[in-house]
């Protein structure tokens, strides 16, 4: 669901005269990536080991 989704919002930009390259794209995609990793860790440390 989400790569077709990535799919649309590449054509619609295309579209629109903003074309995304693929490495402008995995730029981004790495930044939310890592912040979602730094986000969850905490979390799961928290929730699995020291409150179990």
């Amino acid at each position: 669901m989400g790569a077709s989704a990535n799919v649309v919002v590449l054509g619609l930009a295309a579209r629109n005269g903003t074309p995304i390259s693929f490495w402008q794209f995995t730029r981004y995609g790495i930044i939310v990536a890592a912040l979602s990793i730094l986000l969850a860790a905490p979390y799961l440390w928290l929730r699995y080991f020291v409150l179990a």
